[in-house]
């Protein structure tokens, strides 16, 4: 790969965006490789640089497509950047639906948590089960089924 330029895929890129042409998935593919191709751009700018061109391509690449290639470029992010490089990137990942749903995924396991350790903690305290169903629905605001089976998950 070093024999590949990163920086003539980039300008080819960005001639095609100039004149209007709409990029397609053959286009795109070959950002992947931006980090082991050679290039005056350091690493961490081409990975950036390759995210933010898919995160605005009108390619007619599905969803799912754009969100492994994100996440290609993401794991080359962890293997060749050091901690500085690597906070840059993941800036740059939050913008995309992937950061996005990470985020998600990260909140809705800390939810998770936190409830298992406050149903934890009312068994220590010695409330019932069914006083422990209501401060669940009470407190992070759930229907009464959805935290009877809540409670039923975590209940010892």
């Amino acid at each position: 790969m070093k024999g590949k330029d990163a920086d003539r895929l980039f300008k080819a890129i960005e001639e095609k965006r100039a004149k209007g042409v709409v990029l397609t998935k053959t286009d795109l593919v070959p950002l992947l490789l931006t980090p082991l191709m050679s290039g005056n751009l350091e690493i961490g700018e081409r990975i950036i640089k390759s995210l933010k061109i898919l995160h605005t391509a009108e390619a007619p690449i599905t969803q799912l497509e754009l969100e492994k290639m994100q996440a290609v470029l993401y794991t080359f992010s962890d293997k060749f950047l050091d901690k500085n490089k690597l906070d840059k990137v993941r800036e740059v990942i939050k913008m995309t639906l992937l950061g996005e749903m990470l985020v998600n995924d990260g909140i809705e396991l800390g939810r998770e948590q936190a409830l298992q350790v406050v149903i934890e903690i009312c068994e220590e305290l010695g409330l019932t089960f069914e006083h422990t169903v209501e401060k669940v629905e009470t407190r992070f605001d759930k229907e009464p089924r959805s935290a009877r089976e809540i409670v039923e998950r975590y209940w010892k």
